[in-house]
């Protein structure tokens, strides 16, 4: 059986105003399009987020308040952002540290007029954060005992090299794909998106098991 990952499938990113979901917004998103196993497409949306960029985030993502300046607000280009995923899918979704990215995209790209039919099915997909790939968890599994778990540490334990500015959120996004295509590559994921998440699941309950494990014996309790 093919692995998911040389089918067609998108990575997503974005980078924000802050890493609140609450009250931070999205200035930047991207998606990048996978199939037999090669970035076949991709877009890059900058956005007005109308609060400002607290400069922790300016000093990671290079993105100030002039980049975004004059820019659509992200209920302008929800339904772009949307049909760019649902056109180029296979139900399968990639995002690194997914539930930081599907809890952006899924609160914002609701806003405005409101998505039909595949554009809908992605809104949902974000929002419930479910089904989505996340190569943190692997990563977390693969390399337990490694220092350094930032997507560029793991990009390069993969030997994974992308050409552009990292932390754009179309650079991040391929990169994650590739990284995905590389454990599936190894082994480390099973041919069939559905039980790769499902394994996923089970891997993300038993890593917070041992965090708590680990936060009880250093005396933080929960």
């Amino acid at each position: 059986m093919e692995s998911w990952t040389h089918l067609n499938f998108v990575a997503v990113d974005v980078e924000t105003t802050g890493l609140s979901h609450e009250t931070d917004r999205i200035v930047q998103v991207g998606a990048v399009w996978f199939a037999d196993g090669v970035a076949r497409d991709r877009r890059l949306w900058f956005v007005d987020p109308g609060v400002p960029i607290s400069a922790e985030a300016s000093r990671v993502t290079g993105i100030t308040a002039a980049d975004v300046a004059g820019r659509p607000r992200i209920e302008d280009v929800n339904e772009d952002i949307l049909s760019f995923v649902a056109s180029h899918y296979e139900g399968a979704l990639v995002a690194y540290n997914h539930r930081f990215d599907a809890g952006f995209l899924g609160n914002e790209l609701g806003r405005g007029r409101q998505p039909t039919g595949d554009r809908r099915r992605v809104l949902d997909q974000l929002r419930d954060q479910n089904p989505i790939m996340d190569p943190l968890v692997f990563a977390h599994e693969r390399d337990r005992y490694v220092k350094g778990k930032r997507l560029g540490d793991v990009a390069s334990r993969m030997g994974v090299s992308v050409s552009g500015q990292a932390h754009a959120a179309d650079y991040d996004a391929e990169v994650a794909g590739q990284i995905a295509i590389a454990y599936a590559n190894e082994g480390l994921l099973p041919a069939a998106f559905a039980y790769t998440v499902a394994i996923q699941k089970v891997l993300a309950l038993v890593q917070e098991q041992r965090r708590q494990a680990y936060r009880e014996s250093r005396g933080g309790g929960r």
